[in-house]
C-alpha cells in the first residue's frame, strides 16, 4: 500500500513539473520579414524572418501594417547581425514604433535608450512585448546610418 501511495505521489509530482515546464517555456516563431515596406530609400532584401539593410539613409525604415492585432502581449525578439560593419551617427542603431501614431516601444532587455528612442548600435539582441494598444503597425526606424549588411531576424513567443 505505502508503495502505491508513494507511485503515485511521484505520478503527480512529475505531471506537475512536466505543467509548469511547459507553461514556462514557449516556442519561438518566425516573423515574416517578407512583404513589409519599406521607406526613406534604404535597400532591403527579405527571405522568411531575417531582413539584410543597405544603403546610406537619413531618416529610413522599415515597416509593417497588416500584423494580426492579436499579437498584443507577445514578445518579440529581434536577433541584430553585422552591426559592426554598419555606422550609425551618435550609436543610434534602431527605433521601434508602433501603430500611426509612431509611439516609441522601449525594449525590455535594453536600458537606456539614445534619446530616448534609439537602441544603442551595440546590443545584438532586442527583446520587446508588443503593448495592449498595438493596431497591427511595426516600424524599424533608421536615422543618419551608412548600413552595409545589417541583418535583422525576427522571432516571436
Amino acid at each position: 500500500m505505502k508503495s502505491m501511495k508513494n507511485i503515485l505521489l511521484f505520478a503527480v509530482l512529475l505531471l506537475a513539473a512536466v505543467t509548469a515546464y511547459s507553461q514556462n517555456t514557449q516556442e519561438n516563431h518566425s516573423l515574416n520579414m517578407e512583404g513589409w515596406t519599406r521607406w526613406g530609400g534604404v535597400r532591403v532584401s527579405a527571405q522568411g524572418n531575417t531582413v539584410t539593410l543597405n544603403g546610406t539613409v537619413t531618416s529610413a525604415g522599415y515597416f509593417n501594417e497588416s500584423l494580426n492585432p492579436n499579437m498584443r502581449g507577445r514578445m518579440i525578439i529581434l536577433e541584430i547581425q553585422n552591426a559592426q560593419a554598419c555606422v550609425f551617427s551618435e550609436a543610434r542603431m534602431l527605433k521601434i514604433t508602433y501603430n500611426e501614431e509612431e509611439t516609441v516601444i522601449w525594449p525590455e532587455n535594453v536600458a537606456q535608450l539614445i534619446r530616448n528612442e534609439y537602441v544603442p548600435s551595440s546590443y545584438r539582441r532586442i527583446e520587446f512585448i508588443l503593448p495592449d494598444d498595438f493596431a497591427g503597425r511595426l516600424n524599424l526606424v533608421l536615422y543618419q546610418a551608412t548600413l552595409n549588411g545589417l541583418r535583422i531576424t525576427a522571432w516571436y513567443k
